[in-house]
């Protein structure tokens, strides 16, 4: 399969010059809405992603190393996406021969899959991501591109401070394995810290900063994990859970944050996620029953302990089991027993 023919004409009238890659498409009427400036601003931008394009399609197809190729081929899936978009703002450029294109993607990942298979089959020894989390570098193969392992930290409130403090940290020797900053795989991972173009010897333009998945969508790690550090740092404190709720809800707060906060449902909604109330965390009650509770004003455990069975017995949907239940989970409760809300985090 020739790749670098295939692509030549992904994009009208694509040769070695910009102005001449991409052609105009008379058949959009706001094609004028565009300065010349614009076209070949545009022009210029279409005609570096191609040659991202086609470069990393290019390296995918002949190369044997698993890694290298599924690498690869992500960059070129990725490129292919911005080419797309790229063509929907700017009605002047104009995909070609898209579909062949596309297949040529499929033959290529059908290939990759094929030579995975192939690998795991002769080598009995072959691991997982999760199983080389405590191997040396040298057992991570990907030498032809990779240079070192960078810990990436799960990008969640959930995650431990001790672990975003970690976030992107790289470790080099390859006769040693790296640290162990994740006590739970949720938590983070170390993966595999490539090469750049330059340092492959390729002349091509470095991929933009892509996206991370957190838990309010897809996020920059390097906007949204200062966020998620500043909350951490003030809900792992160690002072009463009324005064970490404070300094929570006086947060200096950017614009950038506050889209975050709103994402996340508002900041009491953040609260409530670390600080629960007491009578919330009770299992098997609904909301009319805990509600019940809230009115009564039996919000602790200690004031849940000292009221009497008929008063526990009189809230609708409370029998003799759900009572044992209740008894039983706040016999369970040994700190803060006066407290309203519980903390429920892992430091």
């Amino acid at each position: 399969m020739s790749i670098i023919g295939m692509f030549k004409r992904l994009i009208s009238g694509a040769s070695a010059e910009p102005r001449e890659q991409i052609q105009s498409n008379k058949t959009f009427r706001n094609e004028y809405a565009f300065s010349e400036r614009d076209k070949l601003v545009a022009q210029k931008c279409a005609a570096d992603a191609l040659r991202v394009f086609t470069e990393s399609l290019n390296i995918a197809n002949n190369s044997k190393n698993l890694s290298t190729r599924e690498s690869r081929l992500q960059i070129a899936r990725n490129t292919l996406i911005e080419l797309k978009k790229m063509e929907k703002q700017f009605p002047f450029l104009h995909l070609e021969n898209l579909q062949a294109v596309e297949a040529s993607i499929a033959g290529v990942e059908a290939e990759t899959r094929e030579l995975s298979r192939a690998q795991n089959a002769s080598s009995p020894a072959g691991k997982t991501v999760g199983e080389l989390q405590s191997e040396p570098l040298s057992a991570w193969g990907n030498d032809d591109i990779a240079k070192g392992l960078r810990f990436i930290a799960t990008l969640q409130l959930r995650t431990p401070l001790r672990v975003l403090l970690r976030d992107g940290e790289i470790h080099r020797d390859i006769n040693t394995a790296p640290p162990k900053y994740a006590r739970e795989m949720w938590e983070g991972i170390w993966v595999t810290k490539t090469k750049t173009f330059h340092e492959m010897g390729i002349d091509l333009p470095e991929w933009p900063e892509s996206e991370s998945a957190s838990d309010i969508g897809y996020v920059l790690r390097r906007e949204y994990l200062p966020f998620l550090k500043a909350v951490r740092e003030i809900v792992e404190l160690n002072e009463p859970i009324e005064n970490r709720i404070k300094k929570l809800r006086e947060m200096p707060i950017s614009e950038k944050w506050k889209s975050y906060i709103e994402r996340h449902g508002g900041i009491e909604k953040i609260i409530r996620y670390f600080f629960p109330k007491f009578i919330d965390t009770i299992p098997k009650l609904n909301l009319s029953q805990k509600d019940g509770l809230s009115k009564m004003s039996l919000i602790t455990p200690n004031l849940i302990a000292a009221a009497p069975d008929k008063t526990l017995l009189s809230i609708k949907g409370i029998g003799q089991a759900k009572l044992k239940a209740i008894r039983d989970y706040c016999a369970g409760i040994t700190d803060n027993r006066d407290a309203d809300r519980v903390e429920h985090m892992i430091k």
